[in-house]
């Protein structure tokens, strides 16, 4: 754990290094409070990690992803407006809000665009 110096929760350190922000944490405790479980955004989508990229390699039929218009072959840049170079990335930038829209910058045919994921 990280405390500030009145020993307040800053954050938590992972196996992987990265820190889990005290907000996020918050955040996920008040939704296992109230529902027993944590869960994740649902976009619909199946990514391979391939050099440093992470590319789309499946979308559900009918799944938000889908919808926004998201396609197989698209390579994600970010997420949320945080770089994305693989799944742990991915994870920590999608993070755990299910009624936020997920922002996604995406390379496609050497053209970057935004597309918005609606929950």
């Amino acid at each position: 754990m990280l405390l500030d110096s009145r020993g307040r929760l800053l954050g938590l350190l992972q196996q992987s290094g990265q820190v889990l922000p005290g907000t996020q944490i918050a955040h996920l405790a008040r939704q296992f409070n109230s529902s027993g479980q944590v869960s994740r955004p649902y976009l619909g989508v199946s990514l391979k990690q391939y050099q440093g990229q992470l590319l789309v390699i499946n979308i559900s039929s009918s799944s938000p992803a889908e919808k926004a218009g998201l396609r197989l072959g698209d390579t994600l840049l970010q997420v949320n407006h945080q770089p994305v170079d693989d799944i742990r990335q991915f994870f920590l930038a999608l993070g755990y809000d299910l009624s936020a829209p997920i922002s996604l910058t995406v390379l496609r045919d050497d053209v970057t665009s935004s597309i918005r994921i609606d929950q």
